[in-house]
């Protein structure tokens, strides 16, 4: 019986450590998609040759990795074996949920704008309902049905990952060589280049393209670090961190001195360089060994709740920033990172106010569901 008690302690105490380490991936995913919105900002206005511009690029990379990460971590809890997934169920809930919290969110930007314009007009009230079917408002808005797509196919691609160890690792390495491989090979200028482009687009790789790659890919990731079956550990990890930020850069200055263009196709999200460095912070955060107690546990467990409502609102905090400082400025090296945690801490603050109001909570800061959105 003492076995067997230690055995159910020991299990339960490896299940709280990976789900402390999870909802520090979901954090740390949401402030570097902040970072690469607040990055890229100054990367428009800098010259290349700045050193201001290549520190910016450096976190631009970084933060983009955010958006992968978050596809990592949906992949993994919804791919999972042990996520009890009902089609019906997670439909209503889920799928139904994020849907409402999707249009939601375009009618609240639009009625930002529609009280800063003070045009009240029927041409404006036309425009919003034009844009609320099309889904426009804001430029990070494109995330949300792209995973309302990713669901839709969610029993197609849980069937894919179950049907034996190999078929989803297949299913990965095809993903790498033809949308990350050969997409990182195409933002090179060489001779002949449109003969690969006729042949990459000739081979219709629909499903493996893109999102549902790297959704696949986290799933994937996930079970061969819990197997321990990814060589170096945690330096592995920091390599690729190092050489997907650096290859990003060299890249991106070569493409420049080549081109003349103030190039920043490396740092792409479908980039070889970008995947490498995703990869090393996801392998990162998730073998970090995290002891806290309870109440540090559950404070972690809330702020990631929130993620979702801090990506969306986000944009509105930095626009205050921007007429505040003005984006026509470098922040610098300690700026950048700094705007960041303030974008976000205050983001954070205005979400979890109205996360205090239940169906605010569960429909438009989509907190309710334990396996939602990555974001």
């Amino acid at each position: 019986m003492d076995k067997k008690r230690y055995r159910r302690e020991e299990r339960e105490v490896m299940n709280r450590e990976r789900n402390v380490n999870l909802d520090i991936l979901r954090i740390v995913a949401c402030l570097l998609v902040v970072l690469s919105h607040v990055s890229s900002v100054q990367i428009d206005v800098m010259p290349v040759t700045t050193f201001d511009w290549n520190i910016s690029h450096i976190y631009n990379t970084l933060g983009h990795t955010g958006t992968i990460l978050f596809l990592f971590l949906s992949g993994l809890l919804l791919l999972s074996e042990e996520y009890d997934f009902q089609p019906r169920k997670f439909y209503r809930r889920n799928f139904l949920t994020l849907l409402v919290a999707y249009v939601a969110w375009i009618l609240i930007y639009h009625l930002i704008g529609f009280v800063q314009r003070g045009n009240w007009g029927p041409e404006y009230i036309k425009d919003v309902i034009i844009n609320v079917i099309k889904g426009e408002a804001s430029y990070h808005f494109w995330y949300l049905p792209m995973l309302l797509g990713i669901y839709l196919i969610l029993p197609m691609l849980r069937a894919i990952c179950h049907a034996g160890r190999k078929l989803p690792v297949y299913f990965v390495i095809l993903f790498l060589i033809h949308t990350v491989l050969f997409g990182t090979i195409l933002y090179l200028d060489f001779p002949k280049k449109y003969l690969v482009q006729s042949v990459m687009t000739r081979i219709p790789f629909t499903l493996i393209n893109h999102y549902v790659g790297y959704f696949v890919m986290g799933y994937v990731l996930y079970r061969l670090l819990r197997e321990r079956k990814v060589p170096g550990g945690r330096w592995s990890g920091v390599g690729m961190v190092v050489l997907g930020v650096v290859g990003a850069l060299v890249g991106d200055l070569a493409v420049t001195a080549q081109t003349g263009d103030n190039s920043v196709r490396f740092n792409q999200l479908f980039s070889l360089t970008l995947c490498m460095c995703a990869v090393g912070i996801f392998a990162l955060v998730i073998q970090l060994t995290v002891r806290m107690g309870e109440k540090a546990a559950r404070l972690l467990t809330a702020i990631s709740k929130l993620t979702f409502g801090v990506y969306m609102i986000h944009p509105l905090v930095m626009s205050i920033f921007e007429n505040l400082l003005g984006n026509n400025e470098s922040y610098g090296v300690i700026g950048i990172p700094l705007v960041t945690l303030l974008v976000f801490g205050i983001s954070l603050f205005i979400v979890w106010l109205a996360s205090m109001i239940p169906p605010v909570k569960k429909w438009i800061l989509f907190a309710g569901s334990k396996k939602g959105a990555g974001k």
